[in-house]
């Protein structure tokens, strides 16, 4: 951790891989039946303080927010993976470079995404794999 981050109270980023084995804190995490193995973490924008995640393993689908600011990260929600799979997920196009994502069952929400991060793939064709 550098100086700057100490006095200022910001901690590192998590890792990937810290991000998904954190659905593990979360009080719908069944360790018996849900596998990391082939978890898949799509991080959606990233700024100076904030990052947010997406996290899919076999079971469940988690919103997962690292801000360095906070202690650890935070578990918005999680849903099973069946219910994610039925959801009409939209995208729009907000301002440079910054859209947001549509999830029915979160109405007046607003979670953002970075669109370069996503230029070779349809996030919510990426989102649905």
């Amino acid at each position: 951790m550098s100086f700057e981050n100490f006095f200022f109270g910001k901690r590192d980023f998590k890792s990937k891989q810290n991000i998904i084995e954190w659905v593990k804190k979360s009080p719908q995490f069944n360790i018996e039946n849900e596998n990391l193995d082939k978890t898949k973490a799509i991080l959606l924008y990233k700024t100076t303080n904030r990052s947010s995640w997406i996290v899919k393993t076999n079971r469940r689908v988690y919103k997962i927010i690292d801000d360095r600011f906070k202690k650890s990260p935070i578990i918005n929600w999680s849903i099973s993976i069946e219910e994610f799979n039925k959801l009409k997920i939209q995208t729009i196009p907000i301002k440079n470079g910054l859209g947001q994502i549509i999830f029915p069952n979160k109405i007046g929400k607003k979670y953002y995404f970075d669109e370069n991060l996503f230029q070779d793939t349809k996030l919510e064709l990426l989102l649905k794999k």
